[in-house]
Parts: structure tokens; sequence; C-alpha cells
């Protein structure tokens, strides 16, 4: 008589568990105590035995589907054996109630110019003072050089910007195309004009569509789903500190005169302090 394997309970707060990958087939012989298949639950991975000896007659889920607990996973009986197959509940509601869904049109893939540096697509982003000194002196952001962190656009960088002269007319074409403005113009004492734009790298396209959609599961499901449930019971809390850094600076800008120092940053000297 055909037996219905069911997926195991895994705890008292465990309530599925995602199939990760099947080890048998339809038509493989198993045993009692062989392991049918891996799933994860929020907190691990585990081996899913068989309950039952025989040959596997049916597959009622596959990898990746969420199973509840206690639910049929896999039917075995004998070779040739009729069977009726009790589908869980979640599947016959699925199979039952059929929605037909309209017809969408495909939409072509939106492309984004973005603004190079220096013949590089600006993926690191910015900080909040880079892009609002960026606005008040009329910089694009894709002119600058990024020094951050992970290729990311700080004050500094449109800082070093500032001091470029810039004709009226290349700061509107500059801000307008998104184009990078040279350090040196053609014009009087190097003075950046229209035309010298004109010489600039040619913008780079992103396809923003190009990406894979990653499903989280596991543990980091349950770390995104608790930090979520902390920011929105939560009180936000920020603290701010000032401390005299002119010393500091005055250090590092000593250190920029040398090549053998000049990479020494003043992140890494607070850190050699702290430490």
């Amino acid at each position: 008589m055909a037996e219905q394997v069911l997926m195991p309970k895994q705890g008292n707060t465990v309530e599925s568990c995602i199939i990760v990958e099947w080890n048998v087939d339809v038509g493989d012989t198993v045993a009692l105590g062989d392991v049918l298949l891996s799933a994860e639950t929020d907190k691990s991975t585990i081996d899913v035995e068989s309950t039952a000896a025989g040959v596997v007659l049916a597959r009622l889920w596959e990898e990746g589907d969420d199973v509840p607990v206690m639910e049929p996973i896999l039917i075995v009986g004998e070779e040739g054996e009729s069977f009726e197959i009790q589908r869980p509940k979640k599947q016959e509601e699925e199979k039952s109630v059929q929605v037909e869904e309209p017809e969408t049109v495909k939409e072509e893939p939106k492309k984004v110019s973005a603004p190079p540096v220096s013949g590089v697509p600006v993926v690191g982003g910015s900080s909040p003072r880079a892009r609002m000194l960026s606005e008040q002196l009329g910089i694009p952001l894709g002119a600058a050089t990024p020094t951050g962190p992970k290729g990311r656009i700080v004050e500094k960088d449109i800082r070093a910007l500032a001091g470029a002269p810039l004709s009226p007319a290349a700061k509107a074409q500059a801000l307008r195309e998104g184009v990078v403005p040279p350090s040196v113009g053609s014009g009087m004492g190097g003075r950046v004009l229209a035309r010298d734009l004109s010489k600039t790298p040619e913008r780079v396209v992103i396809d923003l569509d190009a990406h894979t959609d990653q499903p989280v599961r596991g543990i980091r499901k349950v770390i995104a789903r608790r930090m979520v449930e902390y920011l929105q019971t939560t009180s936000q809390l920020s603290l701010h500190g000032w401390a005299d850094a002119r010393a500091l600076k005055a250090l590092r800008a000593a250190f920029k005169e040398d090549e053998e120092t000049s990479g020494i940053t003043i992140g890494d000297l607070v850190n050699f302090a702290v430490v």
C-alpha cells in the first residue's frame, strides 16, 4: 500500500521549510532512513529522511517550494502500484482557482545615460554632503573622481573641482549634458570654455534592468524581517559629536606632500589614534 512521507516539524516555531535539493526522483528505490531531500528552515539546513520503504511513485513539491510542516512531500509504494495523490491543501486551492491574467505588453527596457568619471560609470553612489555641494556649485556629480570607500563620491571630490574655472556657457552645458569638464581649458588662465567640453569621453549607457533577482532565504530572511520590525517598532536616535581636528588636518596635509605617505587618509589617522 502506498504511503505518504511528510515534511517533518523542526521545533515549535518552524512553520514551513524550503526544499533546497531533491536527492531522489520518481522510480528510485528508497529504504527507511534514506535522505530524500535537503530543506532549509529559518535557522538552518536539514536532511529529510524517508519514513517508508519502496519505490518513489510521486514527488508532490519541487525545489524552491515553501512546504508547510506535516504536509505530504512524497508517495512511496510498490512499483506499478496504483495510488491516489492527496495533494496538499495549498496545491489544491491553487489548482481549483484559476484566474486569467490580463495580457500585458512587454515594454522595452529603459536605458539611462549616466555621466562618466574619466570614462568609467559612477557606481559607488555619493554622500549627502557631496550632492548638496554639487547643487550649490553647479558641478555635476559625474565630473568628480570618487575617492570614498567603494567608489563613493564624497564632499572633497566636489571641492577638488570647485577651483576649476568654467565659463557660464560651459557650466550650463556640463549640467545639461552631464559631461565631465576638463581640469584645464583653452581659455585665458586655463578657463574651461564650451568648446572644451566636446573633447570629453562619451557617456556610458547603463541598463538598469540588467540584474538577477535572488530570493532571500533562511537566516538572512529572518534577519531582514527582524531589522524591518525593529525600525518600525522602535524610535531612532542619532548622536553627534564634535572635536577640534585642525592638528589632524595639518598632519594629513603634510603627508600628502610625500608620495610614500600620500595614501594615508584622515580615517586612517583616527583609527590609529583610537587603537
